[in-house]
């Protein structure tokens, strides 16, 4: 656990809204939702994001954000990655979750949304290749996690891996129910353990649900350091809208989830007085920063907090 004094340390203090996407292309037209940012130079990331057409089918743009002056300053003329209809896993939106590398490749996972299902969706879990010119290819052509008859069963989100030495350690979202209303849905945490980063094991939950308190939680983000590790994630209360928790661990399996402490609240007024949810951690220079989204699942745009 946390010492007090170290649990003190863990606030976030808000800079503001770094970023809005008002109209790109005809596949980037509104929000600008999970953001997740890679390294382009010293001082400069690239943070791509999740943007939707007309039709609300998701596809990915980016822009450039430096971290001297605190502002985006560059951003998409073009789709990094877009949608493809059919039968694809991916054929009614894209989704991203977090980016890892091995062997020398670089990997980013994302959620693929199909509509062809009984259920009001399907999320599977794929996976794009990102060459050394920043292109975008989807390795392999299939979904790496797929839903199942026993853990899985109806759709999967937006996942999360931290490689240790040989092992791949996974968290990702998965539906368990999905019932008449938003807020009626159960949405747990999972965990996956991979070898190769290829292959998985699924282990089941990450830690338990709590009904009419935190039923709902996605895009997860895991850190270990000297005081364990840290997990930022968003979480949907019955009655609420999506918030920003944490949790902490010593060992990345038992967690302590502290709702109330190092979470990121909404604003009075603004683009975040009314959700704040999809962190994404990113360490700079010693300082820890979070990008995250606003209200509307980032259709007022993406934000920027530090660590205090």
């Amino acid at each position: 656990m946390l010492r007090s004094d170290e649990s003190k340390k863990m606030t976030w203090e808000k800079i503001g809204l770094i970023y809005t996407n008002k109209g790109i292309t005809k596949n980037l037209v509104t929000h600008s939702s999970n953001p997740l940012a890679l390294s382009i130079d010293e001082n400069i990331v690239r943070i791509y994001f999740s943007s939707r057409n007309i039709h609300k089918k998701s596809s990915v743009g980016s822009v450039d954000f430096d971290f001297l002056s605190l502002k985006v300053i560059k951003g998409s003329e073009k789709e990094v990655f877009t949608f493809i209809g059919g039968s694809k896993f991916f054929s009614d939106g894209i989704s991203l979750g977090a980016t890892y590398s091995t062997d020398d490749r670089h990997y980013v996972l994302f959620m693929g949304w199909s509509l062809d299902s009984e259920n009001p969706w399907t999320g599977r879990i794929g996976r794009f290749e990102i060459s050394n010119d920043y292109k975008w290819s989807l390795n392999p052509k299939n979904a790496i996690i797929d839903i199942d008859q026993t853990i899985d069963k109806l759709s999967l989100s937006y996942p999360f891996v931290l490689k240790e030495k040989k092992l791949f350690r996974m968290w990702y979202g998965s539906t368990v129910y999905f019932g008449l209303e938003n807020d009626e849905m159960i949405h747990p945490m999972n965990y996956a353990i991979s070898n190769d980063g290829i292959n998985w094991k699924k282990c089941g939950l990450a830690f338990p649900i709590k009904k009419g308190k935190a039923q709902i939680f996605s895009r997860p983000q895991v850190v270990n350091d000297k005081n364990g590790y840290h997990m930022w994630f968003s979480f949907w209360s019955i009655g609420s809208s999506y918030r920003i928790g944490y949790a902490h661990s010593d060992n990345g399996c038992s967690w302590d989830i502290e709702y109330g402490k190092a979470e990121i609240d909404t604003s009075s007024t603004g683009w975040d007085s009314e959700m704040t949810c999809y962190p994404c951690v990113y360490d700079h220079k010693g300082t820890r920063y979070m990008f995250y989204c606003g209200n509307g699942y980032g259709k007022s745009g993406i934000g920027l907090a530090v660590m205090k």
